[in-house]
């Protein structure tokens, strides 16, 4: 606890808390930084439902404890949509849902955030579930929400009162929330006794957690600097997709003089192969799979309506291969292995597809389509229900693929997923092809499309021959091969849930705004 006292009041001091209470910021621009609060407010809600409450029952009183602050925090991204709409920031902005999704996924400011997530994730496999540790970092996020809130509070009610309105996530409510069940939770936890492994890995995870908040202030205060201070909106490029280089890359990995080993294919291998062609085989047979193939409605309305449903899988997909499947040169013994070499290669493809489904987004024409602002898009992103179980398998590849590191088990879970988007492809191929061939498309469809190699790094070797080489030629132990068989039914079964919900809003066309206001 001394250890996050120190830390909170160098926090306390930091530029950003400085600049937030400047008299010479003016009253009105003192939250005008809301807009790079949106991917990390937002996504705070999945952090407590999915990441730090344990899944199990908690009858075990200091797991329960953490659980019961989950449930209050998972409301606050509410509070700050509430704020959002307060402050007029859609009309501001004048963000269509297309430039939200850049925003979110693909601007620069938002990097910082994107990897952050991640390390929220990190941190709590990293506790290994043990209540202590968990307490040690979440404790650690919730002194730096303090002192961001002990601050924001005072321009939040002052603009409130000047304009008539309450704020409900920058000022009081947000604040008495939590000063209410820090108290509760610290005196449960305070008195407890860590061995000194332990101590030494709760001041880890506190200190790392604190480190995260010092990046965020930075963050803020970037934002203040540039655009409030400057009087500018952050604004995508006219191209979305186009711009996906843009975004940070890893190194291209040099594959030169690799070369798989030569032999039979292992029996764990097969036995995982043959797993994965009953599972395609299964999922193949998805009744949406029959309704895209069958000529009800035209081709591109078809992708319409169901392709936003897929935007934080395809959008977050870029995240989960470059910070979690990526090894980080020296980060574990597995990183320094020659197969991580391979699983990099395979990570330089992967992390490019996602600038294709903003481009094919534009091509369709949804921005029109559905019409919506920035805060319909996060309220659509955030609080759908087709989306949370979006988001939540999203989190759950992540867990599993921070788990587990070593390099076989990484293929076979970035195997899984490559495979469960077989069929898929297959189908919205036909249906690009059509759709393009219809003329009434702003462009062309090469996500969709299955072409999805334009930015691929070009290489001298064929990779995916590699690849299959090397990993199919591996013999996994017991456990891995478990681990193995578990992330195959935890991708396939997803992926199923995700389709029963693009099935169910393809035959209601609840995403076809359009034709519902011509019914009205």
């Amino acid at each position: 606890m001394q250890y996050k006292h120190g830390r909170t009041e160098i926090l306390d001091a930091h530029p950003f808390i400085s600049w937030l209470d400047a008299d010479n910021v003016a009253l009105e621009d003192k939250l005008g930084f809301a807009p790079v609060m949106a991917l990390f407010v937002m996504a705070f809600r999945d952090v407590n439902l999915w990441v730090l409450r344990f899944e199990e029952e908690a009858e075990e009183h200091f797991r329960s404890l953490i659980n019961g602050n989950t449930f209050e925090d998972e409301g606050h991204s509410r509070l700050f949509l509430h704020d959002w709409r307060c402050m007029g920031l859609d009309a501001r902005l004048r963000w269509s849902a297309s430039d939200t999704l850049w925003w979110l996924f693909h601007s620069p400011d938002q990097e910082r955030f994107r990897e952050y997530g991640v390390e929220f994730v990190r941190f709590s496999v990293e506790d290994g579930g043990d209540p202590l540790l968990r307490f040690a970092h979440s404790e650690a996020g919730e002194a730096c929400g303090m002192v961001f809130f002990s601050h924001s509070v005072h321009p939040a009610v002052a603009l409130g009162e000047a304009q008539g309105k309450t704020y409900r996530y920058f000022g009081t409510e947000h604040l008495e929330r939590e000063l209410s069940h820090v108290e509760h939770t610290e005196e449960d936890f305070v008195n407890q006794v860590l061995d000194e492994a332990g101590l030494a890995k709760a001041v880890d995870l506190g200190g790392r957690m604190f480190d995260v908040f010092h990046g965020i202030f930075d963050a803020f205060l970037d934002y203040a600097h540039t655009h409030v201070e400057g009087g500018t909106v952050p604004q995508a490029p006219a191209d979305h997709g186009a711009h996906s280089c843009d975004l940070p890359r890893h190194p291209v990995e040099d594959l030169s003089g690799f070369a798989a080993p030569e032999g039979d294919v292992s029996s764990s291998a097969a036995r995982l192969l043959a797993k994965l062609d009953a599972r395609r085989a299964q999922a193949a047979a998805h009744p949406l799979y029959a309704w895209m193939r069958e000529a009800s409605v035209p081709a591109a309305d078809k992708l319409r309506r169901f392709m936003p449903l897929w935007s934080m899988d395809v959008l977050g997909y870029r995240d989960l291969n470059h910070f979690v499947f990526h090894y980080a040169k020296g980060a574990s013994a597995h990183a320094r292995a020659p197969e991580a070499r391979l699983i990099n290669a395979w990570v330089n493809e992967l992390e490019t597809h996602s600038g294709l489904f903003l481009r094919d987004w534009q091509a369709l024409g949804l921005d029109e389509r559905l019409g919506w602002s920035a805060s319909e898009t996060l309220e659509f992103l955030f609080f759908d229900r087709a989306m949370d179980v979006h988001r939540h398998n999203i989190m759950r590849f992540m867990k599993l693929g921070l788990r587990h590191d070593h390099p076989s088990l990484r293929y076979w879970m970035m195997r899984a997923l490559e495979a469960s988007g077989e069929a898929f492809f297959a189908n919205t191929r036909e249906l690009a092809r059509a759709a393009e061939a219809s003329g009434e498309l702003a462009g062309p469809l090469d996500y969709l499309g299955d072409r999805h190699g334009g930015e691929h790094p070009e290489r001298g070797v064929d990779l995916d021959a590699l690849l299959r080489g090397t990993f199919h030629a591996h013999e996994l132990d017991a456990e891995q091969l478990a681990v193995a068989e578990q992330m195959i039914d935890v991708v396939f079964d997803s992926l199923e849930h995700q389709l029963d919900f693009s099935l169910e809003a393809a035959h209601s066309g609840r995403l076809d705004y359009s034709l519902a206001s011509a019914a009205e």
